[in-house]
């Protein structure tokens, strides 16, 4: 059986691609908000508490661990309440929890960035499985559109705490406007037919092809430290190198929208190049824009087009996983987000140990030589997806 053949006979009838993609489109907006809304709220938060902001950066560690729990638990979810309010549910927690952040006392309001991560894990694995179950023979460029506006929440969040505070408004102002993206997408969700989808069969962990998968473990892991670290360290390595902080903010800026960019603009070329490929395309693309960043005076175009590069690679990952392996594709799917999860809180971690070790200038080689070591991995699995007789 085809990939598109079994795709049409998994697909529930009482919902299409259509249908999902406006509120996968708010719920990646809101998703990129929620995550960066931590970064421009820690200074306030260290300020009304008396804080040190280095204490408060547990803040994040409760974000991922929620993050890395939701992966276990989104499928237990789908399967017990289906997959349309499994996905209000994740959203749900993403507003209560950037609520708790916003009102509640200190430590209490740094612990809901737990129920912000299971609620941003949670929605993100149900959205990705029913977007690419219901994307027929064009997985890799539903995911990518659907992924388009997570850039746009990223960037959005400071923008909202830069304008609150040029207004002198409270910068819990940026909360709302987050808690508001989650019930609009909330009410959008609620909006579908109720429908069953597959859930697959009981696992038998043993039986699996765990080379495979521990292949796309590490495809997952090491790219999404490669991304997550171009994000995090550019403003150091701008502050670093004299140009100061808002030269790297205003990089971190370029690269997140040139993420959308490169997604509206090529997604529709990522199903005909074939998954490996394009991963491979994506980045030795970015390897390359990298290395404009030796150059000071060019560093910000490497950065805003790496963006453009990397911007094709991990929906086209999540893509590639689950049709590789349809048997099990809703575990791939969480396996998958779980593998995410884990590098893009060790490889940014070794990185900064790194840079803080030697010195900015090991920042571009390492970024470049891990997006390599991702393109060198593609070629150890086959670019074809596995098809079901």
């Amino acid at each position: 059986m085809t990939q598109q053949a079994l795709a049409q006979k998994l697909a529930p009838a009482e919902i299409n691609l259509s249908t999902v993609l406006p509120a996968g489109l708010l719920n990646m907006f809101t998703l990129g908000a929620s995550t960066t809304l931590y970064g421009p709220s820690l200074v306030y938060i260290a300020g009304e508490t008396g804080q040190p902001i280095a204490n408060l950066g547990i803040l994040f560690a409760f974000h991922w661990a929620g993050f890395f729990a939701s992966t276990f638990t989104a499928n237990r979810i789908a399967r017990r309440f289906e997959m349309r309010r499994g996905a209000m549910f994740g959203v749900l927690l993403i507003a209560f929890g950037v609520l708790g952040l916003i009102t509640l006392p200190f430590p209490l309001n740094i612990a809901m960035a737990f129920l912000i991560g299971l609620g941003n894990g949670t929605s993100e694995v149900l959205f990705n499985r029913l977007v690419e179950m219901l994307a027929g023979d064009k997985p890799a460029e539903a995911l990518t559109r659907l992924h388009s506006t997570w850039g746009v929440g990223a960037v959005a969040i400071p923008l909202v705490v830069a304008g609150a505070a040029l207004l002198g408004w409270n910068w819990r102002i940026a909360g709302i406007f987050v808690i508001l993206a989650a019930l609009l997408d909330v009410f959008l969700i609620s909006r579908w037919s109720e429908f069953q989808s597959p859930h697959g069969d009981d696992v038998h962990w043993r039986t699996l092809p765990w080379k495979s998968i521990s292949l796309f473990i590490a495809l997952f892991a090491i790219y999404a430290g490669v991304e997550v670290a171009v994000g995090a360290w550019a403003t150091t390595f701008f502050a670093t190198l004299g140009q100061g902080a808002v030269m790297g903010a205003i990089a971190t800026s370029a690269f997140f929208l040139t993420f959308s960019i490169g997604r509206v603009l090529f997604a529709s070329s990522t199903d005909r190049l074939g998954f490996g490929r394009v991963v491979r395309i994506g980045t030795l693309a970015g390897a390359a824009a990298l290395l404009l960043t030796f150059n000071p005076s060019l560093a910000i175009i490497g950065f805003a087009l790496t963006g453009i590069a990397f911007s094709i690679v991990f929906p086209t990952l999540l893509a590639w996983a689950p049709r590789r392996h349809p048997e099990i594709r809703a575990q791939m799917m969480s396996i998958s987000l779980a593998a995410t999860g884990l590098g893009g809180i060790i490889l940014p971690f070794v990185i900064g140990v790194s840079v803080g070790a030697l010195g900015a200038w090991t920042l571009t080689p390492l970024l470049i030589g891990t997006a390599m070591l991702v393109a060198a991995l593609t070629l150890f699995e086959k670019d074809k997806p596995k098809e079901l007789s």
